[in-house]
């Protein structure tokens, strides 16, 4: 492990999302055992020569794209070797992806551009490019019959000492991520008190949200002494769903009732030892959850109970710029990888 260090230099970056917001933080990468050889010298190998390579640039869902007419499964690993752009729609389905030229998507209409990926994982590196919608063009395809947009699964269960790009997106040497879904509002305050039971709320300033939107309620409670330990109040957060929006963009009715109360004006506080009261101005606060671009990891098996979810790596040498992208059961129970 000590060699494997001294001989990797490279700084990954762990992506968290709170809220829409994106906060990064770097590290060495040790990640245990799962930073094997293969990231040391993934660079310098020749592409996998059993992958199935696209005949020509094209979409995914064409089979004239794909040699014979016929599309990869998820048992097949795809290489988009330089100078081939795979532009994705519909259902796309592999195992490993390896992008040395580009995988895009449909930015300038949004009919039938929906995108429903699942793969193992999806390595972009030596001057190839992943992107999702444009910092001028932002992704913003309609939903199918299910409801999706885009959403990238990476799939997979725990394996001990699986090579880091594994239930990954890993971006490197040179390799290029661009992710910009529809700019919406990240959050908001409410205006009035949200009572316990309700299913309108009214917002202090108005949204651009939009009706299936989820959002988040925050609490607004003080931590209460549970045996010792601070537990509770601060869990009291409301996830819910937008079943309509006013003309104004204040007012939301939801689709099921609030669990808890969410303080919109004054509220007042009194300290025990001398009955000293403040009255203090609270808004809770009111957070979008969901965006036009969704990556996740896939929870089935034992992978909810492990807390083995998905993660993006963004290595020495690479450039990646992410907005109003959702991130969800994404990165690993207790670790930093």
């Amino acid at each position: 492990k000590g060699d494997l260090k001294s001989k990797t230099k490279a700084l990954s970056i762990l992506i968290v999302l709170v809220l829409g917001s994106m906060a990064f933080k770097t590290s060495e990468p040790t990640f245990r055992d799962r930073l094997d050889k293969s990231i040391v010298v993934c660079g310098e190998e020749d592409l996998n020569l059993s992958a199935i390579q696209p005949a020509q640039s094209g979409l995914w869902s064409s089979p004239g794209t794909w040699p014979g007419g016929v599309l990869p499964t998820s048992n097949d690993d795809v290489t988009i070797p330089s100078g081939v752009t795979l532009t994705m729609t519909g259902e796309c389905r592999a195992k490993d992806i390896t992008v040395e030229g580009t995988l895009d998507a449909i930015n300038t209409t949004s009919t039938d551009a929906w995108i429903d990926l699942r793969a193992q994982s999806i390595m972009v590196l030596n001057g190839g490019k992943m992107e999702i919608g444009t910092e001028d063009q932002p992704y913003h395809a309609s939903k199918n019959m299910n409801g999706i947009r885009c959403q990238i699964t990476l799939t997979g269960g725990f394996v001990e000492g699986a090579p880091a790009r594994y239930k990954g997106i890993m971006v490197m040497n040179g390799g290029r991520l661009e992710l910009h879904g529809k700019q919406k509002k990240s959050w908001t305050n409410v205006g009035t008190t949200a009572e316990v039971g309700s299913t309108q709320i009214m917002l202090k300033e108005s949204v651009d949200w939009e009706v299936g939107d989820v959002i988040a309620l925050t609490s607004t409670d003080l931590a209460v002494a549970v045996n010792g330990t601070k537990k509770g109040a601060w869990e009291n957060v409301d996830q819910v769903e937008i079943q309509s929006i006013s003309g104004d963009g204040k007012a939301l009715t939801l689709t099921t009732p609030l669990k808890y109360r969410h303080v919109g004006g004054t509220k007042s506080y009194t300290r025990d030892r001398d009955g000293k009261t403040w009255n203090v101005e609270i808004n809770g606060e009111v957070g979008l959850l969901s965006h036009y671009i969704k990556i996740q990891g896939d929870m089935s098996g034992t992978n909810e109970a492990d807390g083995f979810g998905g993660h993006i790596m963004l290595m020495l040498g690479s450039i990646a710029h992410v907005e109003h992208v959702e991130l969800y059961k994404m990165g690993l129970l207790n670790d930093l990888w």
